[in-house]
């Protein structure tokens, strides 16, 4: 469940009309990568989340930063 400091204000995280049921605040989903917001790749089905992350087009500093996250995450998806 996200924090205080993600959820949407108008709800508390719960889902709402404003948030359109993404349960986040406008700064939360202003973050995109690849061009998606965390809601939109949240919302992906399992086999399309996992060709996501792998698919990532990441400088090598990216990689170096997200590497253990992205290994997690390729693991848990597969």
């Amino acid at each position: 469940f996200n924090s205080p400091a993600g959820w949407c204000p108008d709800c508390e995280g719960l889902g709402c009309g404003e948030c359109a049921g993404t349960r986040l605040r406008p700064e939360a989903l202003s973050f995109k990568l690849q061009d998606l917001s965390i809601a939109e790749v949240s919302a992906l089905q399992l086999p399309d989340a996992l060709a996501f992350f792998k698919g990532l087009n990441l400088s090598e500093r990216q990689r170096k930063i997200g590497s253990r996250l992205l290994i997690e995450l390729e693991s848990r998806l597969s």
